[in-house]
């Protein structure tokens, strides 16, 4: 399921940066954006929504990213670089993240 570029090139960089490295940090910066939003709410920044029809926007856009992430990992069964589990792919803090800026973007453009 692995290219040998793939597999090279994950080890390099695993050992590059440490193969013990962990963080989770990444939990919480995926929704930097929508905390920015009612940052910027709370200051008086004009926007599109209301702040109860941005959340319900935020809450919608969040639940389909999810139900399409978790299907399309479903399929793919990625396995992780460490070997954990057949569920790398496609990333959900990227998917959020994504989701979350085009939310603040869509409000503030």
């Amino acid at each position: 399921m692995y290219s040998n570029f793939e597999v090279n090139f994950q080890n390099d960089f695993r050992k590059g940066i440490n193969n013990n490295f962990y963080t989770t940090i990444d939990d919480y910066t995926r929704f930097a954006p929508l905390a920015q939003m009612y940052i910027a709410d709370i200051a008086g920044v004009e926007s599109r929504s209301h702040w109860f029809d941005q959340t319900k926007n935020a809450a919608i856009s969040l639940l389909l990213t999810d139900l399409i992430t978790t299907k399309l990992k479903r399929e793919i069964e990625k396995t992780r670089p460490s070997g954990y589990n057949r569920n790398a792919f496609p990333s959900a803090h990227t998917a959020y993240a994504f989701t979350s800026a085009t939310v603040l973007f869509e409000e503030f453009k």
